[in-house]
């Protein structure tokens, strides 16, 4: 059962937005700036006053100029701050339920903490415990250190505390707490960017956070047997794909480069002529390589981009699945690899000490070829054993943690 609730403000108890938009639009017109719509105030929100203020100002204002619209914009929202802004409908009442059923409330907003605390008291009196906003000395959402200094004070844990927001931001805060987030659609974002964010649940009105849908409960059930929603796991098999694909054309492209440079030195030394029969070999072969290394790195610079887009849709969980399904298989291919190097040079290495073993020239050379791709093909063994396990020690971690539906609240 969940204890305690933290929201945010701005666009999931309160519609801020028009006071905050007359404010900036107040600051632009002064200066003869473009004004913006509402909507578009929608966009730039959420990251606190100052990044708001540098986002409806023009580009190329200097330091001075930024301070001073910020200077003004604060004045005027700090007189006209209640002019349009509300409680959004069936907020009173929510707050009024979930007081009535013991839970424990508190605010976590990017406003500053002077005007937070404030704003908080005069329409909501008495119905949070602790109300925290931005601080001059302290990271913003979404880094989790006030979350956890309030989590702290209010005496929450994790497993039994709800982040509820309306923003990819807030969504991030929660996760970064390693707490469960509520995305709500009544505030200033949309549906697909609470979930690609990695919500836990999307709601579209103030009652269902008290009384979950069908939908949402079968989703819970999902989770708690450790199963992935249906578009979520198509996903996670399209980023595995992509990223598996990735490293299939890394590694050849390594490997036709490693032959292209071994060409190189010997191009440089004794030319490159193709109407010269003692170097055409050497044309052909560095001809084929080269033609190799631009027709393996097309698509690794097309699937190295998408696969990372695709990674960063992704909520934190499915990343850390996608970690360990593309990690351990390419750590696996690496270790084959790694074997065979090793097994060369210990089976030439009685030789390449003989001095009078018939061709101990050549063998050395080999040798030490071997050796420079032994070394690289370890370290990259390493980077990659170190990745996979990471993934799977976190998402063992992540799936030990018990989730909870909506509904137990």
């Amino acid at each position: 059962m969940y204890t305690h609730i933290i929201f945010d403000l701005d666009g999931t108890l309160l519609n801020t937005i028009d006071d905050l938009a007359d404010a900036g639009n107040h600051v632009c017109a002064a200066h003869g700036w473009p004004v913006h719509t509402v909507d578009a105030y929608k966009r730039m929100v959420g990251n606190g006053i100052p990044n708001l203020v540098s986002r409806f100002t023009p580009d190329g204002l200097g330091e001075d100029e930024l301070a001073g619209a910020l200077a003004e914009f604060s004045a005027y929202y700090n007189d006209h701050k209640a002019d349009k802004t509300a409680p959004y409908p069936g907020i009173p009442e929510l707050l009024a339920a979930l007081k009535g059923a013991g839970i424990h409330m508190a605010v976590l907003s990017n406003k500053a903490h002077a005007l937070a605390g404030p704003v908080v008291e005069h329409y909501f009196p008495g119905v949070f415990e602790y109300v925290q906003g931005a601080l001059p000395d302290a990271p913003l959402k979404p880094d989790p250190t006030l979350l956890h200094a309030m989590m702290k004070e209010i005496g929450a844990k994790p497993e039994t505390t709800l982040f509820v927001g309306d923003s990819d931001v807030d969504v991030h805060t929660g996760k970064n707490g390693g707490l469960t987030v509520v995305g709500v659609l009544w505030g200033f974002r949309d549906r697909p960017e609470l979930e690609g964010a990695g919500a836990d649940y999307v709601i579209e009105r103030p009652g269902q956070l008290l009384n979950s849908g069908p939908d949402q409960n079968a989703q819970a059930r999902r989770r708690a047997v450790g199963g992935e929603d249906v578009a979520e796991t198509g996903s996670v098999i399209r980023c595995v794909l992509c990223w598996l694909a990735t490293a299939f054309f890394a590694l050849l492209e390594l490997a036709d480069l490693w032959w292209l440079f071994k060409l190189l030195p010997d191009v440089l030394r004794y030319g490159y002529d193709w109407e010269a029969g003692y170097n055409l070999h050497l044309a052909e072969d560095f001809e084929i390589a080269g033609a190799l290394a631009s027709f393996l790195g097309v698509p690794l610079l097309l699937l190295l981009p998408l696969s990372i887009l695709l990674a960063r849709k992704l909520p934190k969980r499915s990343r850390l699945t996608v970690g360990c399904t593309v990690c351990w298989p390419v750590a696996v291919v690496l270790a084959f690899f790694e074997y065979l190097f090793c097994s060369y040079l210990v089976q030439h290495l009685p030789d390449v000490l003989d001095p009078d073993y018939d061709g101990v020239y050549y063998l050395v050379e080999n040798c030490r070829e071997i050796a420079v791709q032994a070394v690289l093909t370890g370290i990259t063994l390493l980077v990659m054993l170190a990745l996979a396990v990471y993934c799977t020690i976190k998402l063992g971690k992540r799936g030990t943690q018990r989730e909870h539906s909506i509904s137990d609240k």
